[in-house]
């Protein structure tokens, strides 16, 4: 048992000098992590970032329409338009991806 005794006043002595039960009775303070900070950019990409979104939701607007025109068609015209939907999805996504990218300078 002495042997953990020195080996705990030796970490006391590492840690600031304390004895083990000071170091005991006393609240561990703990440091907050850093923040991070917000995603900010420039003004050019934050004009970037606004006119990305307005295309944005030009596309969302082009696929309601192509939903549309897709639920009307005969199958032979609604399976073309059903592949261009899916294209336009995944579009969709890049964009979303370059929004991202933009607004976080990465």
């Amino acid at each position: 048992m002495t042997e953990l005794n020195e080996l705990l006043d030796m970490r006391a002595h590492n840690n600031g000098g304390e004895s083990v039960e000071a170091q005991r009775q006393a609240p561990r303070q703990v440091p907050a992590p850093p923040l991070k900070e917000a995603c900010q950019g420039t003004r050019r990409s934050e004009v970037v970032v606004v006119s990305l979104q307005k295309a944005m939701e030009g596309l969302v607007k082009a696929q309601d329409h192509l939903n549309s025109a897709a639920d009307q068609a005969k199958d032979d015209i609604a399976k073309p338009i059903s592949g261009f939907i899916q294209k336009l999805r995944e579009f969709q996504r890049e964009i979303s991806n370059i929004i991202h990218i933009a607004s976080c300078g990465k």
